[in-house]
Parts: structure tokens; C-alpha cells; sequence
């Protein structure tokens, strides 16, 4: 069967052009197996064989049943289509959405570090405040600026002993409007 296929290409050749002879023979071996030509090989064997009693042997309907492939590549236009209606199966469009799933979780992790940092620097600062008020010296001060630090000593404090109290801290004694002193040690 092989020779005699290989002749009657030889003899194809031969008959294509007789100056040169068909150019694409390699191409030929190539693809002449594949579902596309061996429907066409079929139907021109179909057409034949009507007008000729065909006479075939098992061994070569088996020879043949082997070279067809199982399943014919899709073509161009079915790619296309394919691409269009995005079955979610592209593998790229998952890489994709995983990618921008974790820039979002990146993103939102920078945000709460941003706020954490931020909420730091601000009781920093409150505390640097609270700091210069419960420590500063009242002794070249007229009296309203007496007033004014006493009113906020006494807010701090009472602040923070809502602040300890809250968090389920010990008692606090309280205490008069002692001295400067007394404050700042209450407040410790």
C-alpha cells in the first residue's frame, strides 16, 4: 500500500507541472493524514467507488482507521468565538482577576498600616500636649492662664481616669484640687 501510494504521488508530481514538478511535496507529507484532507480523500474515494465496485481487505480499512485523528483542531473563526464568550476557562483572565484580588488586599493592608501610623502620631502629639500642660511651670503665669492650665490639668485627668476605668483598670482615690504636684503623680 505504501509504495503504491508513493508511486501515484510520484506519478501526481509528475503530472502537475512538467518543468518543475509540485513544489509543496514535503507539505503534503506533512498534512495528508489529518481529518480535513481525509474527509476530502473520502468523499473523492465515495464518488469513486460508485462508479466502481470498491474491493477493500481488513488489514487495509484498519491501516486507514489508524491514520485518522480522533478530533479535528478548531479553525480560526471557532478561536474567535471561543475569545469572545470567555468561558472563564482562560487561564490568563484567572491569572488576572488573582492579580487584582491581591493588589486590592495589598492595598487595603498599606491603608490600615497608613491609619495605624497615623493614629500613633496623633497620640503622639496628644501626649506631648498633655505633657507640656500637666508639667509646665504656672509660677510667671498672670491668673488667667492659671485658669486656663487648671481647667485643662483637671480635664486630662479626668480623661484618663474614664480611660483607666474603661479598661477595667484598678480604683482610682480621688483627689482635691491639691497641688500641681499631686496631679501629675494621680495621673501616674
Amino acid at each position: 500500500m505504501l509504495i503504491s501510494s508513493l508511486l501515484q504521488i510520484n506519478l501526481a508530481q509528475k503530472s502537475y507541472d512538467e518543468t518543475k514538478g509540485f513544489p509543496y511535496i514535503h507539505c503534503w507529507m506533512e498534512v495528508r493524514h489529518t481529518e480535513k484532507f481525509q474527509t476530502i480523500y473520502e468523499a473523492m474515494k465515495q464518488a469513486q467507488g460508485k462508479r466502481q465496485s470498491k474491493s477493500t481487505t481488513p488489514s487495509q480499512e484498519a491501516q486507514e482507521d489508524d491514520r485518522t485523528p480522533s478530533k479535528r483542531p478548531p479553525g480560526r473563526k471557532q478561536s474567535k468565538q471561543k475569545q469572545k464568550k470567555n468561558d472563564g476557562d482562560d487561564e490568563y483572565a484567572v491569572q488576572l482577576a488573582t492579580f487584582i484580588q491581591m493588589k486590592t488586599e495589598e492595598h487595603q493592608k498599606r491603608e490600615e498600616r497608613w491609619k495605624a501610623e497615623k493614629d500613633l502620631e496623633e497620640r503622639k502629639l496628644l501626649w506631648d500636649q498633655e505633657q507640656k500642660i500637666m508639667f509646665c511651670n504656672t509660677s510667671n503665669m498672670d491668673e488667667s492662664q492659671i485658669a486656663y492650665v487648671k481647667a485643662m490639668r483637671q480635664q486630662i485627668a479626668t480623661a484618663k481616669e474614664a480611660l483607666v476605668k474603661a479598661s477595667g483598670g484598678g480604683s482610682t482615690s480621688e483627689q482635691g484640687s491639691g497641688g500641681d504636684a499631686e496631679e501629675a503623680e494621680s495621673l501616674m
